[in-house]
């Protein structure tokens, strides 16, 4: 298993290492050529004949969107990929990780600029020197300048105009190409966010106790039928087809005691992932459209009621963010 992750998650891509892909097959007995020609599904029900093993290995596969399922070679790169997945939870919560990294940051002289936005990078004799902030920022200075280099963290999309089209074009035509007809056609997440005055009691506990302590739940499927047919739906755009089906449920309160009030509040997120671009129903402007989204919201909450006992009762506040608030927080 480990040599298997260091192959498909831990080393870097090349067109050299594709055919060592295809050897992946091996480990469950099938040829370069087998395992090249065959979907997510397919594997699965090679490898297993309980559709509830299979199911909750394709809701992995799925919420992580390391790829399409239904495509051949690609949906079975993608189901053993998600073999490998385990979670973990920062005590305190994951926000203490940029945190500490903003401590070992500032010690080492660095200085952080909050509410800053990066309108462009400038340039001098072809060597990036500085970048100008905003007009609307609140400091002084609008433009820094660069001792050594400039860092930039940013998706390609947004990264481009920052960058400088021209610039891009002048480094590598490949480059701006894959950055200008960057893919967002993938998934985009809704999460919605729920103030609760306990910890929830799940329904399923009466003979499953285990979910209780449960960092993460898959909320699944009905059947392998539903399975595969969901997912095509989802490839397809059918949002209110499968609005709230299946998702990550995060109740970190059940493995961070540090993540419940004094009161015995806690928070409890369902992260769902809906295709982005939104085209039969508007575009992707469509996730700007609160009557839209508050839709979606609904529905998360419905299907946390069927499985929380009184979850309604126990809501005190709730709020989502969708794909498009997070893109803007990049």
């Amino acid at each position: 298993a480990q040599t298997l992750m260091e192959l498909l998650l831990f080393s870097p891509p090349s067109e050299e290492k594709l055919p060592s892909l295809w050897e992946a097959g091996k480990y469950f007995e099938l040829s370069p050529d087998e395992f090249r020609q065959m979907n997510g599904f397919e594997l699965l029900d090679v490898l297993f004949e309980n559709d509830y093993t299979k199911m909750a290995l394709m809701t992995t596969a799925d919420m992580e969107t390391l790829g399409n399922p239904s495509l051949a070679g690609e949906g079975a790169l993608n189901m053993i990929m998600s073999f490998g997945q385990s979670w973990h939870q920062l005590r305190g919560g994951s926000h203490n990780i940029p945190h500490a990294l903003i401590r070992c940051f500032k010690h080492h002289g660095g200085t952080l600029l909050l509410n800053a936005p990066v309108e462009k990078i400038t340039y001098e004799g072809g060597v990036a020197k500085g970048v100008v902030i905003s007009e609307e920022s609140p400091h002084p200075e609008h433009e820094l300048r660069a001792r050594h280099g400039i860092i930039i963290h940013l998706s390609p999309a947004v990264a481009l105009p920052i960058i400088g089209e021209e610039k891009v074009k002048g480094i590598s035509s490949g480059w701006y190409r894959k950055m200008k007809e960057w893919d967002y056609t993938g998934h985009c997440s809704l999460t919605s966010h729920f103030l609760l005055k306990k910890r929830p009691p799940w329904r399923s506990a009466a003979w499953d106790p285990s979910i209780s302590n449960s960092l993460i739940i898959y909320p699944g499927w009905d059947s392998w039928e539903d399975c595969i047919r969901s997912i095509a739906l989802d490839h397809r755009g059918e949002v209110w087809k499968i609005a709230g089906k299946t998702g990550e449920v995060f109740d970190v309160s059940a493995v961070d005691t540090t993540r419940i009030s004094p009161e015995g509040y806690s928070v409890l997120s369902y992260e769902v992932e809906y295709p982005p671009l939104l085209h039969k129903y508007g575009g992707v402007k469509m996730w700007d459209d609160r009557k839209f989204t508050d839709e979606i919201h609904r529905i998360h909450t419905e299907r946390m009621a069927e499985l929380i006992a009184g979850f309604k009762e126990l809501v005190l506040e709730s709020t989502y963010l969708s794909c498009i608030d997070n893109w803007r927080r990049n």
